[in-house]
């Protein structure tokens, strides 16, 4: 994996000039982020998720430093990126807090006229694409492991799979999905996958 620059903000307001000075930039970062039980909180994954979309850019899934430590790459957001319900919960929440800048509505309005804001819609509404479906019918240990799953682990899976840019993408996450799922894991969750020997293609 390419390394990028790591950052440690003193606090969320600190992330914020942060941005305000590199937004442009093309490269990731690393935020690195105290747990609060290490008594040396700085600021949340939350705030730095928050701060990354007023300027444009989006959070990553985290990784351990070590046990007062962690890490969230936050990297700027693509033209075609899709919009999470979350995400989009929170663009309100900033606007009417007036904290959203310029350079992040600019992404937002390319979002909503190249239709990435509303690509998620269906995973928001719990619609299954009928490939899956099919599959699962196929498949009953898959099948009764993925209608287990918590409506939250099932909009990941879904949202990832609707976020695929091409349909061969979007097939192999599939399959992917039901391979997994009778296996007993939940497709695209960190904490699961790593109880595979081997890293799943995408």
């Amino acid at each position: 994996m390419r390394e990028f620059q790591a950052i440690t903000p003193k606090s969320r307001s600190d992330f914020r000039i942060w941005l305000s000075k590199h937004y442009g930039q093309k490269d990731s970062v690393w935020v690195v982020i105290f747990k609060a039980a290490s008594g040396k909180s700085n600021l949340s994954a939350a705030d730095v998720a928050e701060e990354a979309l007023c300027w444009g850019w989006i959070d990553s899934v985290p990784n351990k430093l070590d046990d007062n430590r962690y890490k969230l790459r936050v990297s700027p957001r693509s033209p075609t990126s899709a919009w999470s319900a979350l995400n989009k919960s929170r663009v309100k929440k900033l606007i009417a807090e007036g904290l959203m800048t310029a350079h992040g509505m600019k992404k937002i309005n390319l979002a909503k006229s190249n239709g990435s804001w509303t690509k998620l819609n269906a995973s928001d509404r719990f619609e299954m694409p009928k490939e899956l479906s099919r599959l699962l019918k196929q498949h009953k240990k898959a099948s009764d492991f993925y209608q287990s799953m918590a409506p939250s682990s099932k909009r990941v899976i879904l949202e990832w799979i609707n976020a695929a840019k091409t349909e061969s993408t979007r097939q192999k996450r599939i399959k992917e999905t039901v391979r997994l799922a009778a296996l007993g894991i939940r497709a695209n969750h960190y904490v699961d996958l790593k109880k595979l020997k081997k890293p799943t293609r995408a």
